[in-house]
């Protein structure tokens, strides 16, 4: 007897210490899962306290797992000492992994297997003592695992299959309440409750069955994260919403319901819908992802512009404060828009929207604080990627697998911020694809607000950097460059600003200024030249002059194709009717300048600036000629130009053949010296050149908006042929001119009005003699000088 009392005392003590310690873990949970102290939520969610919390699920589902399996074990005091304390611990450590977010349980697959199969091996003990021993304090326990599992459906369906199971044991047992029937008795009572019972037993078990399958959600919402492209810890929160959107959607309907499951797009553009500014988010960076895929993204864009209420969303998102841009909504919303912008129309986007993207460009430089965790997660993902390499080197070939496949599955970092996404870039790029339809031009011009930004964000200051610049240059360059009468408006508004020239010319003198951008510098101010005040004012910009003339000509180092091509059509337009530009120009390089233009027409290597810099010797020939001449060499320069443009005539056709006739045309026109080049070339280019420009007067009979001057080039070129050289009337005669100018003179156009054509409208008038005058001086010089009405 004392020995038994010795031995069933320390039980006592031991059980009166796990009762103890169960109402204390019951106590904590509660007070955890209630108050969720902010500190402690804080370590759980950091790398140090997911691990300790994973460390401890571990020890408690070997310990439930060893208790489990002590029947089988003999009964000795020591190893069921062990196992009283393993629920309190339990219970402790499932309150502490309930304080984690959702989606730290989410980042591996063996953090799930393992929350889950603790959560199995946790009710199973306290089905077992349950049925050992119904004491209040094992249901106690129930209960609080039941809160702690996080949806009482699953101890309910884990209940109602226990429940049925041991009923319909009962019923068809050797000892069931149905035997002893009524006198009055359905024969459909046991049948029926059988299958009441099955029932409710098939439902449990499903639902049971559903909750395991549910672990192995984590392959196919993986999969989609990974093909989808989303990035860092924002694509599995929004994975994670689309599969529970998904799934309550088909238990709302049904499993087998017709109908299309809901896809990615839909879930974003109902997301925008949401009260919850962290589900907005989450909406609008999956339509930014989505877009950025260009397979899919011309049936979303379409979507989300016949959508009014998510066009209005967007639009608030944009025109929102900083302090209301948690987690970077307003820049993903800007990134939206601008993939959008170019199917918009400002008279039909809700109202406010030009106001909402002028905001933009008030806002601060980058929002790095406040769009995630995008700049650091990418170098930690490279260290992460050398060090693990570094350490499997050693390892077998199943541990390469292993780091192939975790590599293969593991979600990308989001990459870093840059520049480009800077609220004032994103708002000139909403601008800028808005600008490309001329009626959104009209209404960005309206605007004369917005436009003074813009032009204001064109210097070098301290906040504005290369990528602010180049995207107001951008956009600025996109409005001059708008075709039609239209662009015309916008360039005469423009010009009148009385900062933009000199911001350009701030822009083209910075040496911080890239390629990109002085090319793009350039492009304005040869659309900007069309007009003709800006063209005077563009000329009396030193600055601009000489940039212009040495980036064509090369002199400036590493100087671009594109940049060379910008910079000589450039100062083409500038030269238009404009001998004081032409002036300007002779003055930079003198001599040197007609030089180099001579070899880009000569040699071949030059070849591809040989239309701009014919365009730019014809216009200095024709309106600084005295200036020209007078320069030391330059008359020889000419001369030695004009064989090889004669010999380019003959088989140049359409634009290059009327700039090469004009530049000829000019060039004959200068000085008396060139009669001895035509006549020792009468009988070889000569007789070419002719017949090249009969026929092509013949073919021109209906004059083209791409080179409109192309039969007044040709009589002038006549012209100065017959004048220069008598020799050429016969030839000009057998080849039959005078009918063909007959044909000219009685078929004028309105095109020939305009020397330069933007689209279908013209936007340059012709300052010379009317085409009709010219003929009838090419007639008389001829000696047929028969006069033939103009209308």
């Amino acid at each position: 007897m004392i020995k038994e009392g010795a031995v069933r005392s320390p039980y006592v003590a031991l059980l009166i210490a796990e009762t103890v310690a169960g109402i204390l873990a019951q106590a904590v949970a509660v007070l955890l899962l209630n108050l969720r102290p902010g500190r402690i939520v804080h370590l759980t969610s950091r790398p140090c306290g997911r691990k300790l919390v994973s460390f401890a699920k571990i020890i408690s589902a070997v310990w439930l797992a060893y208790t489990s399996a002590l029947p089988l074990l003999p009964h000795i005091l020591p190893v069921f000492a062990v196992s009283l304390f393993n629920r309190p611990f339990t219970v402790v450590v499932l309150s502490f992994g309930s304080l984690q977010p959702s989606t730290t349980e989410t980042n591996s697959i063996f953090d799930r297997w393992l929350h889950v199969t603790l959560h199995i091996l946790f009710l199973w003990d306290l089905l077992m003592t349950f049925e050992s021993c119904p004491h209040c304090t094992e249901i106690s326990f129930f209960v609080l695992a039941a809160l702690l599992v996080g949806n009482l459906q699953i101890p309910a369906a884990v209940t109602q299959v226990v429940l049925s199971s041991l009923r319909l044991r009962r019923l068809y047992g050797a000892h069931h309440d149905y035997y002893q029937q009524p006198e009055v008795y359905n024969q459909n009572l046991v049948p029926s409750i059988t299958v009441f019972y099955m029932l409710a037993l098939c439902e449990g078990a499903f639902y049971i069955m559903a909750c395991i399958l549910g672990v192995f959600s984590y392959i196919p919402c993986r999969s989609l994260l990974l093909r989808s492209g989303f990035t860092g810890q924002w694509g599995s929160k929004a994975v994670d919403l689309y599969y529970r959107r998904v799934y309550t959607a088909r238990m709302e309907t049904g499993v087998l319901a017709a109908g299309s499951m809901m896809t990615l797009d839909t879930f974003a553009m109902e997301s925008l819908k949401s009260i919850s500014q962290e589900v907005r988010l989450i909406g609008v960076r999956v339509l930014d992802s989505l877009l950025q895929e260009s397979d899919s993204s011309k049936m979303l864009v379409s979507r989300i512009t016949r959508s009014t209420e998510a066009m209005s969303t967007l639009i608030s998102m944009i025109g929102g404060t900083a302090v209301q841009d948690e987690g970077g909504i307003r820049l993903f919303a800007a990134r939206v828009t601008a993939n959008i912008a170019g199917r918009l129309r400002i008279s039909e986007a809700p109202a406010g929207m030009v106001k909402s993207v002028s905001s933009l460009l008030d806002a601060g430089k980058l929002s790095l604080t406040s769009s995630g965790d995008g700049g650091n997660n990418a170098g930690n993902h490279h260290k992460y990627g050398t060090s693990a390499k570094e350490r499997n080197r050693g390892l077998s070939w199943v541990c390469h697998c292993w780091q192939r496949t975790k590599d293969k599955w593991s979600v990308p970092d989001e990459p870093p911020l840059t520049q480009q996404d800077s609220f004032p870039v994103m708002g000139m790029v909403i601008l800028r694809r808005l600008a490309y339809d001329p009626d959104n031009c009209v209404e960005i011009v309206k605007a004369t607000t917005l436009i003074s930004k813009i032009i204001g964000l064109i210097a070098y200051t301290n906040d504005n950097h290369n990528a602010v610049i180049c995207s107001s240059v951008h956009l600025v360059w996109r409005l001059v460059s708008t075709e039609g009468k239209i662009g015309a408006t916008i360039r005469q508004e423009l010009s009148d600003s009385p900062f933009l020239i000199d911001n350009l010319a701030g822009t083209c003198e910075d040496s911080r200024s890239s390629p990109e951008v002085l090319m793009l510098a350039m492009d304005t101010i040869a659309k900007l030249a069309l007009d003709e005040n800006a063209r005077q004012e563009v000329g009396s910009k030193q600055v601009i002059i000489c940039k212009l003339v040495h980036s064509f000509l090369g002199r400036d180092e590493a100087s671009e194709v594109s940049l060379r091509i910008a910079a000589g059509e450039a100062l083409v337009n500038l030269t238009i009717e404009s001998p004081a530009n032409c002036s300007a120009i002779l003055e930079v390089l003198g001599c040197h300048l007609i030089k180099d233009l001579k070899d880009m027409l000569c040699e071949a290597e030059y070849k591809i600036y040989m239309c701009t810099a014919a365009s730019l010797l014809q216009n200095l020939c024709a309106h600084s000629r005295d200036k020209l001449t007078s320069l030391p060499g330059a008359s020889e320069h000419l001369r030695s130009t004009l064989p090889t443009v004669m010999e380019n005539i003959v088989s140049a056709e359409g634009k290059q053949l009327e700039i090469l006739i004009g530049l000829a045309s000019e060039i004959c026109s200068i000085s008396e010296c060139f009669i001895f080049d035509l006549e020792s070339r009468t009988d070889e280019v000569g007789a070419k050149v002719v017949r090249k420009l009969v026929g092509t007067l013949n073919s021109n009979r209906k004059p083209s908006c791409e080179y409109p001057r192309m039969r007044r080039v040709i009589v002038e070129m006549v012209i100065s042929f017959v004048t220069s050289y008598p020799g050429y009337r016969t030839m000009l005669k057998e080849e039959g001119v005078m009918e063909t100018l007959s044909k000219v003179a009685m078929t004028p156009s309105k095109v020939e009005k305009y020397r330069v054509f933007s689209g279908v409208d013209g936007v340059v008038l012709e300052c010379g003699l009317p085409l009709c005058d010219l003929v009838d001086r090419v007639k008389g010089l001829i000696g047929y000088a028969t006069p033939y009405p103009c209308t």
